[in-house]
């Protein structure tokens, strides 16, 4: 289920109540609420809605219920393995067992690409041509995408609402080269400082105005 998705069907319900969105939808506002939290308050337990779940609230938010079905986890967009893909539109992309998952610049969408052998290791190439670097186990990410990082918490940041929780020794391997991006894209320059105490260099960035 996508990361967030709670507070997206939070979002469709809009200014409705919650005995409102449960009228229009046949569902518990008790359960609405539950979904919109991604938990069972009564176990503390994550829940994920069901498909005929969705199609209710897709007709009660009337809201594409494909879409929801994509972002929750139920079904996912097809690519097929000879067409093209756009890496600069791409965030990040996990390697599953027989396919990758690509993940796109909008909330829960995503396609998949099955491939063999061959075709595998071609994407490794591509990855690396278009600055994707390896932040987990078999999660690539579009280091050019970063608009934040939180550093500690091992959080990457995209667009507004999108952010993904990576490994944190590997974020930290790459500080440089996303800090560099981060500083392109807001249209600043990296300053390099030595930390006293601990003797390990810190990149602070400063505001930069470019000369007419």
């Amino acid at each position: 289920m996508m990361k967030g998705f709670g507070s997206f069907l939070e979002q469709l319900r809009g200014s409705r109540s919650l005995r409102e969105a449960a009228k229009l939808s046949g569902l518990s506002h008790a359960y609405i609420r539950d979904l919109e939290l991604e938990k069972n308050r009564s176990t503390n337990e994550r829940i994920i809605p069901s498909p005929d779940t969705l199609k209710k609230l897709s007709a009660a938010y009337n809201y594409p219920y494909k879409d929801l079905m994509t972002m929750a986890g139920h079904l996912y967009q097809e690519q097929d393995t000879e067409q093209q893909v756009d890496f600069t539109e791409v965030l990040y992309a996990k390697i599953m067992t027989d396919h990758v998952q690509f993940h796109l610049g909008s909330p829960g969408q995503q396609f998949n690409m099955h491939c063999d052998l061959p075709r595998f290791h071609e994407l490794l190439k591509e990855f690396e041509a278009h600055s994707f670097k390896r932040l987990d186990t078999e999660l690539f990410v579009n280091i050019g995408r970063i608009r934040a990082v939180d550093w500690k918490a091992g959080t990457v940041h995209f667009e507004p609402n999108i952010s993904l929780r990576v490994s944190p020794l590997r974020l930290n391997k790459h500080q440089s080269l996303i800090l560099r991006s981060i500083a392109e894209h807001n249209g600043t320059t990296l300053e390099y400082n030595v930390d006293k105490k601990n003797g390990l260099k810190s990149a602070i960035q400063s505001i930069f105005t470019p000369s007419d």
